[in-house]
């Protein structure tokens, strides 16, 4: 859970890395059998996905989008 701006930082730079760990399995798929590829892709995928839930939760997007939904029902 991050609880501070240092804690959302290092959340940013580690989903950083993970993407760049997709991209560069992406980049070399045409070499992987599809299983191989699909094993090393889900943990990280499984990361990003956290890691975005929780910088979402601690900037408030979800608010956010609560506020837009009571703006567009009026």
């Amino acid at each position: 859970m991050i609880e501070d701006a240092a804690a959302l930082t290092q959340a940013r730079q580690q989903l950083r890395n993970m993407e760049e760990v997709v991209a560069q399995l992406l980049r070399q798929a045409e070499a992987m059998h599809p299983s191989q590829l699909a094993l090393q892709l889900e943990g990280p995928m499984d990361v990003i996905e956290h890691l975005r839930g929780e910088i979402d939760e601690y900037i408030g997007i979800q608010r956010a989008r609560d506020l837009l939904a009571v703006q567009y029902q009026n």
